[in-house]
């Protein structure tokens, strides 16, 4: 036998060695890949610690009021929307917000209710809006759907700039936007 038989590897040697070399590759991937995702999320994190200490400066800076709760004597009767069933609560909801669309200078594309639990006491109603305006006109639209009575609120939004290109910029664009809007309504308790 000459040396250089010797020197050579089975079949069998070869595959000891290929998968022992695997194995060591595998377990420094294995090894590697908890550093690798938290580095991923050191981005996420430092987000949520800057919420959360902007929360706590919220807090400390007197954002809870101690006894402002609502009491039996309140007058909550205004912060709801109006209707003696589900179905004129939601008329009455697309009126709200087809007259605030329409006193911010936007047009209402559409306007779709959208199905809600039925609840005895307090029910949810809610809709799809959608809107065509400016920037400041949907700002508007947006401040008089929020700020006034009854309470309404404005659960979703999704913004489309038309007539833009990618990266291009356009001054006073129109945009559609369509927001889903939720409001509640009394309902008188079934016995």
């Amino acid at each position: 036998m000459s040396a250089a038989d010797r020197s050579r590897l089975s079949r069998q040697g070869w595959l000891g060695l290929v998968l022992l070399c695997s194995s060591a590759l595998l377990m420094a991937a294995l090894a590697v890949a908890p550093y690798i995702w938290l580095s991923q999320l050191d981005p996420v994190r430092d987000e949520q610690r800057d919420e959360l200490a902007f929360v706590q400066k919220r807090l400390a800076s007197g954002g809870v009021r101690p006894g402002a709760a609502i009491t039996a004597a309140d007058d909550v009767g205004p912060l709801f929307v109006d209707g003696a069933t589900p179905g004129l609560s939601v008329s009455n909801l697309e009126t709200l917000a087809s007259k605030a669309a329409k006193d911010a200078g936007i047009a209402v594309e559409r306007i779709q209710p959208l199905q809600s639990e039925p609840a005895d006491g307090v029910q949810p109603v809610r809709l799809d809006i959608v809107t065509k305006g400016t920037i400041a006109d949907l700002r508007n639209f947006i401040v008089a759907l929020e700020h006034n009575e009854p309470l309404l609120f404005i659960t979703e939004a999704k913004m489309t700039v038309e007539g833009a290109a990618e990266g291009e910029a356009v001054v006073d664009p129109a945009v559609t936007a369509v927001f889903r809007v939720e409001a509640f309504a009394l309902q008188p308790v079934s016995q």
